[in-house]
């Protein structure tokens, strides 16, 4: 799965200490949401997966927004591992209610 360059929004930040920072968002619905939940939840390792059910209730907002944070050296280097220093941020808006701990394993 490959998210398209023009889908892309490109803002320029000033992080904390004055330096630039370059933040791009996008956002997914439908099938390509759902490939990439997929997508992540079959790369991450079972330590990640577990940490995802021991934080679950830390991890979901307002009973639908699921927040995870991945490793963006990891997935440079081709892994999807979770990470909270420097991280790629993605959340994911459910519309089936209410939202458990099932996601995890069947999203839909």
């Amino acid at each position: 799965m490959q998210i398209k360059r023009d889908s892309l929004e490109r803002k320029r930040l000033e992080g904390h200490f004055g330096n630039l920072i370059i933040s791009f968002s996008s956002v997914l619905k439908g099938e390509d949401a759902f490939n990439l939940w997929k997508r992540v939840m079959q790369s991450l390792n079972s330590l990640d997966k577990e940490d995802l059910r021991r934080n679950f209730t830390n991890r979901l907002e307002d009973g639908k927004h699921f927040h995870i944070r991945l490793n963006k050296q990891a997935i440079v280097l081709g892994y999807v591992r979770l990470g909270e220093s420097d991280p790629v941020k993605l959340e994911f808006r459910f519309t089936k209610l209410p939202v458990t701990e099932e996601i995890l394993d069947d999203p839909f």
